[in-house]
């Protein structure tokens, strides 16, 4: 609880802070709100949660106009406890994780620009029973060439190191080395992308190590999408892997060859319903419904078996934006199917693409990742069936409350991916075949304040309760974040 305490009173003092007359009316009325943020400053890397300064360092050199931009992520401090959900030793830890992305962007005469991304990170862990490690690491995070190219269609090709990304990383939020083209005409995005994962190096100084190391695992992907009106797009994908890591064993070679086809229906609307006499009636039949629907078939073979799979995400989040702390409701439920019999030939399992993150946003100013900060399940061979609700104490700052509940498919022994150390059904786990398919319950605190331009403070607590499918006695698992990011 100490983050959230810490949490609360900082952004109390920044809001005292940003309301005095020290700021002025004019810095005021220059910062642009969350819920307006133009989809063409989100930064280069990916992360809506990262928007371009409006001013940056920039130079020019002959015909080349270069800015100098990053971020600093000056406190990012992680705690958790007891994630082997064991009765007894309830084992600490504690790690702090400040970061540097500093980025150069060289912009060339006729559409062409250059982007790179230097990342400098210290990770430091400190446990109970472990002694305290740290670990430096320097990265070359982005490289990539943006080339506009003369056809009949507008198309831009880029090339090299690059984050690839769509709106709720429910099926990629990856960086990969690859190509990739883009495509806009009309109300229609098209892109198309051959890539490689970047791979994982341990030396503590890897620049350039990791461009020239063997690539197993490639995929091809394709995105369309239609809007249908200004706030609700149409889309649909396809997705071919090769040697994807099976994560269930990760140990073993990689060997999953799938392909996924997947359609999404998403809009964030203003809604305006039949008149009432009364004035609050009235504000609540004006609400702002944000909605979404993924569904994906995951097709493929891993090793003589073939895989058939399903999986569906779906939910609606209300938000009375009439009243000034705008409380909001959400409701979700995701399905990734399950295997019931392993033995005749066919992985009903479904599984993401291993390019996913599963964070957006509700109704709050802030990203979190929404199938729980501390579970973070993979959506496979599980139901998460998920309610929340939240406000803006100030205009720039919100508050969420989030319950998850999650139910396996069909009761198995082990979880394809999620944080915890522990497996459901261990009492027959030898044979594969659990007995119970209630995995447990998580309650989630999700803070966030953007108060003042390019700062981000973030802070999400979570607490999960084991359910019957782990062996008793079991004990429940506590996480708790706190980052606070600057853009320049």
């Amino acid at each position: 609880m100490l983050h959230l305490i810490l949490f609360i009173l900082f952004v109390v003092v920044l809001q005292i802070c940003d309301m005095s007359s020290v700021l002025g009316s004019q810095r005021e009325s220059a910062i642009k709100s969350v819920d307006e943020i133009d989809s063409s400053t989100v930064d280069l890397g990916g992360d809506d949660e990262r928007i371009r300064p409006r001013i940056a360092p920039q130079f020019r050199f002959g015909n080349i106009d270069v800015t100098f931009t990053g971020a600093a992520t000056l406190i990012d401090s992680r705690y958790e406890r007891n994630f082997d959900l064991h009765p007894a030793a309830k084992e600490d830890q504690f790690n702090i994780r400040p970061l540097l992305d500093f980025n150069t962007i060289f912009d060339f005469a006729q559409g062409y620009s250059l982007f790179t991304e230097l990342r400098m990170i210290d990770r430091v862990k400190f446990g109970e029973d472990s002694k305290t490690s740290n670990n430096f690491e320097l990265q070359v995070r982005d490289m990539f060439l943006n080339m506009p190219l003369r056809l009949a269609l507008p198309v831009t090709l880029r090339i090299g190191r690059q984050q690839f990304f769509e709106s709720r990383r429910w099926y990629l939020n990856d960086r990969m080395d690859g190509i990739q083209l883009f495509s806009r005409l009309g109300l229609v995005n098209f892109s198309a992308a051959f890539s490689s994962p970047v791979p994982v190096v341990r030396d503590s100084f890897q620049l350039f190590d990791n461009f020239f190391q063997k690539r197993r695992q490639t995929d091809a992907i394709f995105n369309l999408d239609y809007a249908l009106t200004e706030n609700s797009t149409l889309g649909s994908y396809f997705i071919l892997g090769h040697k994807h890591e099976n994560r269930l064993t990760p140990d073993r070679t990689r060997n999953e060859n799938p392909f996924w086809i997947g359609l999404r229906l998403a809009g964030d609307e203003r809604i305006k319903l039949s008149s009432a006499e009364s004035a609050l009636t009235q504000d609540l039949l004006k609400p702002r419904i944000k909605y979404w629907l993924d569904a994906a078939f995951v097709g493929g073979n891993v090793e003589s078996r073939k895989i058939r799979g399903f999986g569906l995400d779906t939910g609606i989040t209300l938000i009375a934006r009439k009243f000034e702390q705008r409380p909001f409701l959400t409701f979700a439920y995701a399905f990734g199917s399950g295997d019931k019999n392993s033995q005749d030939g066919v992985d009903r399992n479904f599984r993401q693409t291993g390019l996913q993150n599963n964070s957006g946003r509700f109704g709050g100013v802030v990203n979190f990742e929404y199938y729980g900060v501390l579970l973070q399940p993979e959506l496979s061979n599980m139901h998460i069936l998920t309610a929340g609700i939240g406000f803006r104490p100030f205009e720039r700052a919100s508050v969420e409350f989030v319950y998850h509940r999650y139910l396996q498919d069909h009761a198995f022994g082990k979880l394809r991916l999620a944080s915890i150390n522990s497996d459901p059904n261990e009492i027959i786990s030898t044979d594969l075949n659990g007995i119970n398919t209630h995995l447990g319950d998580e309650f989630d605190i999700v803070l966030g304040y953007r108060g003042f331009e390019n700062i981000r403070i973030r802070s999400r607590a979570g607490y999960f309760i084991p359910g019957k499918a782990f062996k008793e006695p079991s004990a429940p698992a506590f996480f708790a974040r706190l980052d606070v990011q600057f853009l320049f």
